[in-house]
């Protein structure tokens, strides 16, 4: 949740971070149309499928509030990068599943409905990105198949973002 509270409402953050990784966050739904960011980075989103707290594939009360599930969130920020169209497979193995909502080619094509403002700000960037990681058979814990395991997806992807090998 702490990711899209910053992708959403912090310019500072949008202009200091070169991309990130949500890993089993959430949005909950009343928190939607507060959503205005000025910048876009490259997205991560690693969830496990068998989470019981934000669940991966339906909306959820979580302490009273409802939560949107993560494939729901994953559509609504394409459709915040300025992408359309079905997500298209990415790379699989015995835990990932991973889908790319957004890659750079669809983010230009789908520029034209965002706002000027933003259009604008995101008509340089080539980095628009939004990729869905699910950890199959993975709840809401950062041990499985092994301890820091998402953390590793993550590092990954921002060596990935950033050029490094």
């Amino acid at each position: 949740m702490m990711v899209n509270y910053l992708l959403c409402k912090s310019e500072y953050f949008q202009n200091t971070a070169t991309a990130v990784v949500d890993i089993l966050g959430g949005i909950g739904e009343s928190f939607i149309s507060q959503c205005t960011p000025k910048k876009l980075l490259p997205h991560l989103i690693l969830h496990g499928t068998e989470d019981p707290v934000i669940t991966y594939s339906q909306d959820t009360l979580v302490d009273g509030s409802k939560f949107i599930s993560t494939l729901k969130m994953a559509k609504w920020w394409q459709g915040l990068q300025g992408c359309s169209g079905d997500p298209q497979p990415a790379n699989s193995d015995k835990i990932l599943d991973c889908t790319v909502y957004c890659d750079p080619a669809s983010a230009a094509a789908g520029r034209r409905h965002l706002s000027r403002k933003l259009a604008a700000t995101q008509a340089a960037s080539s980095k628009a990105y939004l990729k869905l990681c699910a950890m199959k058979g993975v709840g809401h814990d950062m041990h499985t198949p092994y301890q820091g395991y998402p953390f590793d997806i993550a590092w990954d992807f921002f060596k990935q973002q950033a050029g490094l090998p």
